[in-house]
């Protein structure tokens, strides 16, 4: 009988597990946060912040937006996405997907020996809403997680999020957000974390912006995260994006560029992430906004 040691073997692989068996719910659900330090609450806008902080659908510029996005990580694995969100008024509404494909993977009997292969996966799905007034943006999510290890450790777990945006001036905009709370997946406990952020922009048609964020997990003894990011207009359709993220509990430390470019209601995102020893992550997005 195949076991739940398969799962740290599988997060282990990646070498980008945290503390948690359940750290795919980090994965960035876009290029564009992948190349701002895997997403920072107060920059994101739109079903992009999502997972990060739902506030932001109220904040899309244009009336619909939708994406599809595809990255590669380290041990082969791979994720797939998917979202769309709408504004009406001071209102916006988003959904968003995520599938995780871990690939084929060895399995092992009770005895820790090898026993055929399996090819697990996890899916994220999350619908959420949020409203602006005046200087304040509140928002709530709803997630529907299912991990799949192997045909005896398979599970599913409801999940919320709930966050606030406030401009404290036409440049400066702070958030604090709460993530991935429920109860369990698989046995595993959620990584319910709060994330505090600040952003300062530029005035003059936001051609830049910078942002210092930091997790803070509710499990005892783990240490904060912290995340910095900014993105700059480079010339017309062209944007360019960076990031550092610090990771607490001796997770390591990681970098992230990426670039964007639109032309007309279409853009095309990458985003770039490194990953120590074990390699790197690329992730594209293509972007409709109408």
């Amino acid at each position: 009988m195949r076991i739940a040691v398969t799962a740290v073997l599988i997060a282990a692989s990646s070498g980008l597990a945290a503390a948690s068996s359940v750290a795919w719910l980090s994965y960035p659900g876009s290029a564009r946060s992948l190349a701002q330090a895997g997403g920072l609450g107060v920059m994101t806008e739109g079903a992009e912040s999502l997972g990060l902080n739902p506030a932001g659908l109220a904040d899309l510029d244009s009336g619909m937006e939708a994406q599809v996005s595809y990255a590669q990580w380290p041990a082969e694995i791979d994720t797939q996405g998917g979202l769309i969100a709408f504004r009406s008024g001071d209102a916006g509404f988003g959904a968003r997907f995520n599938y995780v494909d871990y690939g084929t993977v060895q399995g092992y009997n009770e005895s820790l020996q090898a026993d055929g292969s399996l090819h697990p996966s996890d899916y994220d799905a999350v619908v959420g809403a949020a409203w602006r007034f005046g200087d304040l943006a509140l928002g709530a999510a709803g997630h529907w997680l299912e991990e799949s290890l192997t045909p005896q450790v398979y599970g599913s777990s409801p999940a919320f999020e709930a966050g606030a945006k406030l401009g404290l001036s036409p440049r400066v905009v702070t958030s604090v957000s709460l993530l991935d709370a429920g109860s369990t997946l698989n046995g595993s406990g959620l990584p319910t974390s709060v994330r505090g952020g600040i952003m300062v922009q530029s005035l003059e048609n936001n051609a830049w912006s910078a942002g210092l964020e930091a997790s803070f997990p509710l499990a005892g003894g783990l240490q904060p995260d912290v995340y910095l990011a900014g993105r700059w207009q480079a010339a017309g359709a062209l944007a360019l994006f960076g990031g550092l993220g610090i990771l607490g509990n001796n997770a390591g430390d990681f970098e992230t560029l990426g670039a964007s470019f639109e032309f007309r209601q279409l853009a095309l995102d990458y985003g770039f992430r490194s990953a120590g020893a074990v390699g790197v992550v690329n992730e594209l997005s293509l972007r409709l906004n109408v």
